[in-house]
């Protein structure tokens, strides 16, 4: 189903997550505490939102626009699809980011502050068996024969 700029922007926090792979089986109730807990962003082309190297203290789902990634000043991937998100990996590996992440368009996003999203598994007790279930899945998908050993 193709969707327009104009649709996603109208999307709802909550209804854009339903889009990231990661989250798009979540229980209701978690989507609904995880797009309580994140903030709209609206970012100017040329920003930075994540350095190379350094600490990871927020990640990104896209609503609209596009967000190019390098590492070591080479262009590896340009982000353009609504819920893609950028920074998640390190968040949840809780590691330093492998890419800048340099915003090419204007982008409406939302961020999700790094330790508030962590907080989430203890106000939200249902939050880390929907992200195992998750994981799980995404690797699934991309290798149904993950589990068979």
């Amino acid at each position: 189903m193709s969707i327009s700029g104009q649709e996603t922007t109208a999307l709802s926090k909550r209804e854009l997550l339903g889009f990231v792979p990661l989250f798009a089986r979540f229980p209701s109730p978690v989507l609904t505490v995880l797009a309580r807990r994140c903030d709209s962003a609206r970012s100017p082309a040329g920003t930075v939102i994540l350095t190379e190297d350094d600490r990871v203290d927020h990640f990104y789902v896209l609503r609209t626009g596009r967000v190019a990634l390098s590492q070591s000043g080479v262009p590896v991937r340009t982000i353009t699809e609504r819920g893609d998100t950028i920074g998640l990996g390190a968040v949840l590996t809780r590691q330093y980011s492998r890419v800048t992440a340099t915003v090419i368009t204007e982008c409406d996003l939302l961020r999700f502050g790094t330790r508030q999203f962590w907080e989430l598994a203890t106000d939200a007790p249902d939050l880390l068996p929907a992200l195992t279930a998750g994981l799980a899945t995404m690797l699934l998908d991309a290798r149904p024969d993950a589990f068979t050993s």
